[in-house]
This record gives structure tokens, sequence and C-alpha cells, in this order.
């Protein structure tokens, strides 16, 4: 999703996890999906691709809302903004039904002027 250069401060990027944690939770995945894409899609719809990965590692989970227990924002310097395009890193820990602790990372790249923010990974912990 593209963001602005004012929606990478902390504030804004916690409002961005807590928003992903919500939509996984609830088993939202087709809008999780248009609205942070799945870096670890691989040819897959990105919806598909993440309720299958959330799944797989999560057999018999079902929808709880609860905030994000662990919000993780790391901006990497000037050097490695400049030769990855990576901004920041959000890495995230959430719970689902049944106690399930997951864990999801966004990641922040620019590329010339523009800002997005992306859904990196999914997995259990």
């Amino acid at each position: 999703m593209r963001i602005s250069a004012s929606e990478t401060d902390r504030e804004s990027l916690e409002r961005f996890a807590k928003e992903a944690a919500l939509l996984l939770q609830r088993g939202d995945f087709a809008v999780l999906a248009e609205r942070f894409g799945y870096a670890l899609a691989y040819g897959r719809a990105p919806a598909d691709a993440i309720e299958s990965d959330l799944c797989n590692r999560l057999p018999g989970w079902d929808n709880v809302e609860r905030l994000p227990s662990y919000i993780d924002i790391k901006y990497f310097n000037n050097e490695a903004t400049s030769s990855t395009g990576l901004l920041a890193a959000i890495d995230c820990q959430t719970y689902l039904a049944g106690d399930s602790l997951v864990q999801f990372s966004l990641v922040v790249t620019v590329k010339g002027s523009e800002r997005y923010i992306s859904l990196e990974s999914v997995d259990r912990l």
C-alpha cells in the first residue's frame, strides 16, 4: 500500500500494525492483501497465500480480536535505505483464539519519493 512520507512516523506505523493484526485475527485475508499485499505470495493470489500460510501453520485457529501484544519498529539508516530501499521494519506478535501466538512483519520501502508498506511474513511462534 502506498503511504505518505508523514505516515512513516512511529505512531502511524504502529497504527498500521494494529490494523494488520485485527485483519489477521478476523480472518479478513482479502482486505489484508488488498491493503498490504503479501511479499511471500510467490505467484499465488495474495489473499489465498496469506490464508494458506496462516492455516497451514495454525490448524484449527479461530477468529478473535485482540490488540498486538508486541510491536517493534526499527528504522534503517540512510545508507541502508539508499542501497536496499528499506526504510523501516515492523515486527509484531499477536494472539489468535486458543492463545496461538503469531508473529508477522511489515516493511516500509522507498522508491524515489514514494513509500510503501507491505506484509512481509506471518509465522507461528
